[in-house]
Formats: C-alpha cells, structure tokens, sequence
C-alpha cells in the first residue's frame, strides 16, 4: 500500500477480528488520529 493512505473500517460483526500485517513495528508517532491532520500532510501545510 503506498504512503498517505486514509482508511477507516467500521461495521464489523459481533465478535470479529482485525487483522493487520505490517512490514515494520508500530510507532504512534508515525500515525495521524485525526482526518483533518492527514489533510494538512497530504496538502503540504
């Protein structure tokens, strides 16, 4: 998957499981909580 990508996953059945497979480990720095932040990123601001 390329860099700057929003995607939100919602609507999951009663006692479903997400699975991620990632290629590095998780930093919280690296990811942006809110839309409006990942807009200011991909738009240069």
């Amino acid at each position: 998957m390329p860099p700057l990508i929003w995607r939100e996953i919602d609507d999951f059945s009663s006692g479903a499981v997400c699975l991620a497979v990632v290629s590095d480990f998780f930093d919280e720095s690296d990811y942006y909580r809110t839309y409006e932040e990942f807009l200011s990123k991909v738009r240069g601001d």
